[in-house]
């Protein structure tokens, strides 16, 4: 079921007043990027933080990003035990 939302200072508000089963469920929500300041996959602070603000800053060739992406994600599966989820 789709219904419309408004966030508002940290909260959700739905449009139309809805009565859940549960206290807790799952949501997905659907955000315009223009919307987001700054998305960050990692801690800047860590190793891979600090790669990917690198890459950034950087502007390299999508070709060169690939191939550090390829290089975070392997790094990633390392400190994963070489699990994948």
């Amino acid at each position: 079921m789709q219904v419309e939302a408004i966030y508002d200072h940290g909260k959700i508000e739905f449009i139309k007043p809805l009565k859940f089963k549960h206290e807790k469920i799952k949501v997905t929500l659907d955000i315009p990027d223009n919307e987001i300041e700054q998305l960050q996959l990692f801690e800047p602070k860590t190793e891979l933080g600090l790669k990917l603000q690198q890459i950034k800053e950087q502007g390299q060739s999508q070709k060169e990003k690939k191939l550090n992406i390829d290089e975070i994600n392997a790094e990633v599966h390392r400190r994963r035990g070489g699990i994948d989820r």
